[in-house]
């Protein structure tokens, strides 16, 4: 998926340049794994045409378990996740195609090997091990939880300031900068009446993170 997002920046910014990633919930974790391709792990080409200089995260909750959370229900390595047809996707309502898709981004980030900020470099003719700085991230992070008869899986860190990322963010030189509430839960940050609220964070986010590249 990163690659095929790097590929649409690629085709929007043919000469390359400075660029800022991001996005909600599953994007955050992607814009991840497309900074970590563009610095790190991708093709050679990458690191000479783009440099991310920054990324915003709107409520991305880290996928992978975290001691102290209050619950685990995300989608496990093993569970089975049921094939389906054609045919069956064809008589799914919109809702029970969006589960479905959030069942699969679920499994994904589970299984996702969450980057490593080093790579092998050359020196004095010997291969050496070098640390990577992980573009500087701001974290908007909703105030509510979900409602519902049980919590629900975007929530089970909440109790986390940075929503689990505490100790990655640390073992890669605290690259999230700073966490910033917003208005609403996980799920209605982007209803229409907190459009701009959520579209204020995101520019001063964007902003702030530009400005510390000049």
């Amino acid at each position: 998926m990163a690659r095929h997002y790097i590929g649409l920046v690629e085709a929007c910014l043919p000469d390359g340049g400075d660029i800022l990633l991001g996005g909600w919930s599953l994007g955050g974790t992607l814009s991840l794994e497309m900074a970590h391709q563009i610095a790190v792990s991708g093709p050679e080409h990458l690191r000479k045409k783009f440099r991310v200089v920054g990324m915003v995260w709107v409520d991305t909750v880290f996928p992978h378990h975290v001691e102290g959370e209050t619950q685990d229900t995300y989608v496990g390595p093993n569970e089975r996740i049921a094939e389906v047809t054609q045919d069956m996707i064809d008589d799914m309502t919109n809702q029970q195609l969006v589960q479905l898709n959030m069942m699969h981004a679920r499994r994904m980030v589970y299984v996702w090997d969450i980057p490593a900020w080093e790579k092998a470099e050359d020196k004095n003719g010997e291969r050496a091990v070098v640390k990577v700085q992980p573009p500087r991230t701001i974290l908007l992070r909703a105030k509510g939880s979900t409602k519902g008869d049980s919590p629900s899986f975007v929530d089970r860190t909440r109790q986390f300031r940075m929503l689990g990322w505490e100790k990655y963010s640390a073992a890669h030189g605290g690259f999230i900068d700073s966490v910033v509430d917003v208005e609403g839960e996980h799920f209605t940050v982007f209803e229409f009446d907190k459009i701009e609220d959520i579209t204020a964070h995101i520019r001063r986010a964007a902003d702030e993170l530009e400005r510390r590249t000049t």
